[in-house]
């Protein structure tokens, strides 16, 4: 049986993706990746979850109508970030000075300590709570959204 993907693993691709300049230098980080986790994959959730992730532009049926507001209200409320500190992020996206994302994770990043305090995210859990959320919204597919409600 294959162990469960941590998100971490396709964030630290991701990262190094970032850093490469060059579409061949991509290309070659991309197949090695592929080839030293291939053999964990085996046909199973996490391998849709995890296409799921890479691409999530494939994924028509996911929708969530959240606008950028909404999304920073959220992850204050999920995180308890205070006023101040939420007033500094809004302040950050609005001047342009930073997408939300990078925002986001300046602003968590900041006010995190030391040693984590919750255990590492599973791609099959993100995947999951991404249906939860695409769930929410009418302009999702009507299969997912009954799927998810039940």
């Amino acid at each position: 049986m294959a162990m469960p993907w941590l998100y971490l693993t396709i964030c630290g691709l991701l990262e190094n993706l970032t850093s490469l300049a060059e579409e061949e230098a991509a290309n070659a980080t991309v197949r090695h990746w592929f080839a030293e986790h291939i053999p964990d994959l085996g046909l199973s959730q996490d391998i849709l979850a995890l296409l799921s992730c890479l691409l999530p532009g494939r994924r028509h049926d996911r929708t969530y109508g959240l606008s950028q507001k909404r999304i920073i209200d959220m992850v204050v409320q999920a995180h308890a970030i205070g006023t101040s500190r939420k007033q500094a992020l809004e302040m950050i996206v609005d001047r342009g000075s930073a997408d939300c994302g990078t925002a986001l994770a300046t602003t968590l990043n900041e006010g995190r300590d030391s040693k984590p305090y919750y255990r590492p995210l599973m791609v099959i859990e993100l995947d999951s709570l991404l249906d939860s959320a695409a769930a929410c919204c009418r302009f999702s597919d009507a299969s997912l959204r009954r799927n998810t409600l039940t």
